[in-house]
């Protein structure tokens, strides 16, 4: 009995990412119910018509349709507006020139040594290291010089 429940819980738990994965890829459809009172040619004080009795259309509405005016270029993310729009919307566009762009910005900060540079060797003579031949991390072989004091 023990060694079926560990079982029973892989079980369930990998049946419910299986049904979230297949819920999350449906494609979802909304219901929308259809009524024109300019096509009727009566009032709705005749009592109930067939219509109003549940008669109901679906429309996928998962399709991406460009807006009126809007048309897309085989460019992802470029837009094309039509010449009417730009007019209404009172949008003027002109051609880019040289020009000097200064960017100045104080700010404060802290200089720090870099700490992938920076060996703390203690020498047995007194002296300053002149030169370094490898950084944290590199593979010395017996014998190999590191650095000159």
């Amino acid at each position: 009995m023990k060694n079926k429940v560990p079982f029973l819980i892989v079980l369930i738990i990998g049946v419910g990412i299986f049904v979230g994965i297949w819920i999350s890829q449906i494609e979802r459809q909304v219901i929308i119910q259809t009524h024109d009172h300019h096509e009727d040619q009566h009032s709705h004080d005749e009592g109930p018509h067939e219509h109003d009795m549940g008669e109901i259309s679906t429309t996928n509405l998962t399709k991406q349709v460009p807006l009126p005016g809007w048309e897309y270029s085989q460019i992802e993310a470029r837009a094309e507006i039509f010449p009417e729009e730009i007019e209404s919307l009172n949008i003027s566009t002109s051609k880019a020139g040289p020009a000097q762009i200064i960017i100045i910005q104080k700010l404060t900060g802290e200089v720090e040594l870099n700490e992938e540079k920076v060996v703390h060797i203690v020498p047995r003579l007194d002296g300053v290291v002149k030169k370094v031949f490898k950084d944290l991390g590199d593979r010395v072989e017996n014998g190999e010089l590191l650095a000159i004091l």
